[in-house]
């Protein structure tokens, strides 16, 4: 079996052989003080003021191949550190992946937190979305759209899906993203000393009165659902839209047309909508949700 360091010691210099130069040409630099042993590697541009856009490269958990995802962040700091963020009003941070699936309608792979095996193809799609999204003020959020249907979303989650989740363990929580922007979740403490979470996620396209929801499931042994830091080791993540997807059609959605893969999400214009739509997420994690998430309890 081949070791973490030295799998990571190739990693990285597949990082400083093919990704550093691409990089470069956007004008971002591998930088040392960013790398976390065997597990975070950092591309670095200034953007003034003490503010880094950032490109880290995120080895998994006790990987013994190069599997990785891609963080992109925008934070304020005087002295840099591997698990930068925040500093300012203008911080911003996701994953590239949920910048292609929330932010650019993407379709790309089965779930929005994806990891990859090789870096062209991750590479190919940094070039195109990543530094974009990290410079651009004004870029669209994962999950963001106006305020005030936001807050109706939030409110509408908790009243629907509610009742019947909570009667199964979970209580309602609700986080206060950057701008204010409700993020509503349901949690549960598991015997195992896990924590199984069930997070509404909102989006809308180009057209502001158009919406769209997916729900997502995790499985891990912290607190805070938006924490993406320490081990992965008993991680588990998926999209119930995706979920359901591949119960009604086929294990993969690979070489599926991108039209037909975007029914994953829930889409609705007004309230009476999203209440429908709401039901019928219920039912889906009555049926395959918290099956899949708890290893078999289902809501009554």
């Amino acid at each position: 079996m081949v070791s973490m360091t030295n799998t990571s010691s190739r990693f990285e210099e597949s990082l400083l052989r093919v990704a550093a130069p691409r990089l470069k040409a956007l004008g971002y630099d591998y930088d040392d003080r960013l790398r976390d042993g065997e597990e975070l590697f950092g591309f670095r541009k200034s953007l003034g003021d003490d503010v880094h856009a950032i490109v880290q490269f995120q080895r998994h958990y006790q990987a013994t191949n190069d599997e990785f995802t891609i963080n992109l962040i925008r934070a304020k700091t005087h002295e840099l550190q591997p698990r930068i963020h925040g500093g300012y009003a203008g911080s911003c941070g996701a994953r590239l992946s949920n910048v292609l699936w929330f932010v650019h309608s993407l379709r790309l792979y089965p779930q929005p937190d994806h990891w990859w095996n090789g870096l062209d193809e991750a590479l190919d799609l940094l070039e195109r979305y990543g530094p974009a999204w990290i410079e651009d003020l004004h870029a669209k959020k994962p999950w963001e759209m106006p305020t005030h249907r936001s807050q109706e979303f939030a409110e509408t989650v908790r009243q629907v899906i509610g009742p019947a989740i909570e009667r199964s363990g979970y209580r309602s929580e609700l986080r206060r993203l950057m701008g204010d922007i409700p993020y509503p979740y349901f949690v549960k403490d598991l015997p195992d000393g896990a924590y199984a979470f069930v997070e509404f996620q909102v989006a809308y396209g180009l057209d502001p009165e158009h919406f769209m929801f997916d729900v997502r499931l995790q499985r891990k042994p912290t607190i805070d659902p938006l924490d993406f830091a320490g081990s992965y080791r008993d991680w588990r993540s998926a999209s119930l839209g995706q979920l359901a997807w591949r119960a009604r059609h086929a294990p993969s959605i690979e070489n599926v047309p991108l039209e037909e893969v975007k029914s994953v999400m829930w889409h609705y214009a007004d309230r009476a909508e999203l209440i429908d739509r709401l039901r019928d997420a219920l039912d889906k994690l009555k049926q395959i949700g918290l099956p899949w998430l708890e290893g078999g309890s289902v809501l009554q």
